[in-house]
């Protein structure tokens, strides 16, 4: 079953601004176009797939900031417990006034990562998949 996302909310994902921080420096990912530095911390880590997911505010609804950090708390356990190395990362719009913190996961399959994302009830989630020559990120809607 796919779900039915407004256009609107739609354009809001692809608005938003993704990043991750990795070694104390906050690393952008772009949609839809090449990041030098992220295909270079991919490939230097022999990552060939990756997906930016959070746990906050389960189908774009707002939840107390409670519950967003136990879901948070509960995603990166989860993580912990299935071998994934992650880094922490988040969304947000370009004005700042919605920020949802997120987990930049290493090595994890288009499949697996959806599944996590219908799992923490997330509409869509990132997608980054690098090749020897290039690295792109793209919105993945969670089908369930």
């Amino acid at each position: 079953m796919t779900k039915h996302i407004s256009e609107e909310l739609m354009q809001v994902y692809h608005d938003t601004l993704f990043s991750a921080i990795i070694d104390g420096d906050v690393l952008s990912i772009p949609l839809g176009k090449s990041n030098g530095e992220l295909h270079h911390l991919l490939q230097q880590q022999g990552v060939y797939a990756a997906a930016l997911i959070s746990a906050y505010n389960p189908y774009s609804k707002k939840v107390s900031d409670k519950q967003n950090l136990v879901a948070d708390q509960t995603l990166q356990d989860d993580l912990i417990n299935q071998g994934y190395q992650f880094y922490v990362g988040e969304g947000r719009n370009d004005t700042s006034t919605w920020i949802e913190p997120s987990a930049l996961v290493l090595n994890i399959d288009r499949r697996n990562a959806c599944a996590l994302a219908c799992q923490y009830q997330q509409n869509t989630f990132v997608f980054v998949q690098s090749t020897p020559s290039h690295t792109l990120a793209e919105i993945v809607v969670s089908d369930e």
